[in-house]
């Protein structure tokens, strides 16, 4: 790992209480100005992506590196939004192993990417019925009230998550194949190929999640696991919160006022405790 590339950045400094580390960092500034309470922030930012090839665990083992040159031992408070939840929930775990006390570990509308994997054939059945009904209504709704703008986007949404990924693949064959350098690949592409080959293992601890009433974007198809699959990895136990907005729009104003309102007993709680 680069250690020129600075992976801690200050997002809001106080003399009291331990930090919490945010996963990653330009996602939480706006939630760092919205918390009430006492509380240092620091955001994590990733290595560079794009010129390193890097796994879920390689990028929490080198951030749980940086943060302990910060703070040297627990309790630690760690919260990730999306993506940056696996990496935070991967944190915690190589934490708990070492030993050390992780008093908040918060994650943000993240999708264990084991979710459908664990699903047994019939539970994978009423998954995928429920997804297509709920698009199939979401789409008719949009057309019966002339949002095509709305359809569009969802439409443009889907071919790039699926072609992405194809169409990078076409293009390292064709670069390997001219003896020539990469180019960059894009933030999806990257984050889509990390999280497939991530699988969680157990956390021996507690477990905060702020989920939105549509995780991920989605519908109804997670209604059946609101805890949107960790509860069958964290040992102590999953708090769920839901809080207002969608997943693009949770971390950002005036949505982000939920989060941050529903954060604020749990870093309390801590703050009292330390």
């Amino acid at each position: 790992m680069n250690r020129s590339y600075s992976e801690l950045v200050p997002l809001r400094t106080s003399s009291r209480n331990p930090p919490l580390f945010c996963v990653h960092d330009g996602i939480f500034q706006q939630m760092a100005a919205a918390l009430q309470v006492d509380q240092s922030l620091y955001g994590l930012r990733p290595i560079n992506l794009h010129t390193t090839s890097v796994s879920v665990e390689q990028l929490a083992a080198s951030h749980v590196e940086n943060i302990r040159m910060l703070q040297p031992r627990g309790p630690y408070r760690i919260i990730g939004y999306s993506f940056g939840g696996m990496v935070a929930y991967e944190m915690a775990t190589l934490l708990a192993n070492k030993g050390e006390v992780v008093a908040l570990l918060a994650l943000v509308d993240t999708l264990n990417p084991s979710f459908r994997s664990d699903l047994s054939p019939a539970e994978l059945v009423k998954f995928r019925k429920t997804y297509l009904a709920d698009r199939i209504r979401k789409y008719i709704g949009n057309l019966r009230r002339g949002r095509i703008e709305s359809i569009g986007a969802d439409a443009t949404r889907f071919i790039a998550n699926k072609v992405k990924p194809v169409a990078w693949k076409i293009t390292k064959r064709v670069y390997q194949a001219l003896d020539r350098p990469l180019p960059n690949r894009s933030d999806a592409v990257i984050f889509k190929e990390m999280i497939e080959s991530y699988t969680p293992k157990e956390y021996r601890g507690h477990l905060v999640l702020f989920r939105v009433k549509k995780a991920m974007g989605g519908g109804t198809e997670f209604d059946d696991d609101i805890s949107l699959g960790w509860s069958k990895y964290v040992k102590d136990g999953v708090d769920i919160q839901f809080v207002e907005g969608g997943h693009e729009t949770v971390m950002h104003m005036p949505y982000v006022l939920s989060l941050a309102s529903k954060l604020e007993p749990y870093l309390a709680d801590i703050g009292r405790a330390s």
